[in-house]
């Protein structure tokens, strides 16, 4: 006796090979490491890490022209190593600073991939809150630079920063100190998000990779949304999704807004 059996075919999801430039500094590219593998998983029912091509930067060097106004060279620099990704097979990359981001521009340009920038899914986050004040906690660089700025003005979506005064002091925490994961002037960093939101902002968002490092948000009485972990969960949800995802849904690409 014969019996028909249909099968339905088994649907094999090809993930996407996620390309990252970490290295400044290597400690927030283990949190970013960390946050991509635990979103991948958790969106994969504990099955599947993420395949990740990491190029760590000379952090050093990039600090260096970042502090010498030398954007030209950290852009050749850094669209570079995106483009080693690329070659060796990445589908997607993304960049784990914040301040690097002034040169995010000739990197995605140059780019045969989607190049993931900071601020998209942050500001996503962000007005999904309904916020409408963000106080920005980073280096000078992003400030003046105003990493953030042009995306959130697109939502009606204002800025404070610290003074100039505690932007220089923040700064030098940042490179003197966190970029070593040393952690003792992280009480100043605190006062001044304190001060931000005194200042009207509704939340305080960790404009620099390194933060992550002394902010616990769950202590906080204020809100508090980390770059960090933001950008490296968006990049766990595109490997578990698809870059197709990302590509064209629109709510999370806020870059490409009009």
């Amino acid at each position: 006796m014969l019996v028909n059996r249909t099968f339905a075919p088994t649907i094999i999801m090809i993930h996407p090979i996620i390309g990252l430039i970490g290295g400044m500094s290597w400690h927030s590219t283990v949190v970013y490491y960390d946050i991509i593998n635990s979103v991948a998983e958790d969106a994969t029912n504990k099955s599947k890490n993420a395949e990740i091509l990491l190029y760590s930067v000379n952090s050093a060097q990039t600090a260096k022209w970042l502090h010498q106004g030398d954007f030209d060279s950290l852009a050749r620099y850094l669209r570079k190593k995106n483009q080693l990704l690329v070659s060796a097979g990445a589908d997607f990359t993304l960049m784990a600073c914040n301040s690097a981001h002034i040169v995010s521009g000739p990197i995605s340009k140059a780019s045969e991939v989607p190049f993931v920038h900071i601020a998209d899914p942050v500001t996503q986050k962000f007005i999904s809150c309904g916020y409408k004040k963000a106080g920005i906690l980073g280096t000078s660089f992003t400030q003046d630079h105003r990493i953030y700025d042009e995306t959130f003005k697109k939502y009606d979506v204002s800025t404070v920063y610290p003074s100039d005064e505690d932007m220089a002091k923040l700064t030098d925490i940042i490179y003197s100190d966190l970029c070593f994961n040393r952690k003792h002037r992280a009480h100043i960093v605190h006062a001044m998000a304190n001060d931000l939101i005194h200042r009207g902002a509704d939340a305080i968002i960790l404009g620099c990779t390194e933060l992550s490092l002394i902010f616990d948000e769950q202590s906080c009485d204020f809100p508090v949304l980390d770059s960090a972990i933001i950008h490296a969960a968006t990049a766990g949800e595109i490997f578990a999704k698809g870059v197709d995802w990302w590509t064209t849904n629109q709510a999370w690409r806020v870059s490409a807004a009009t």
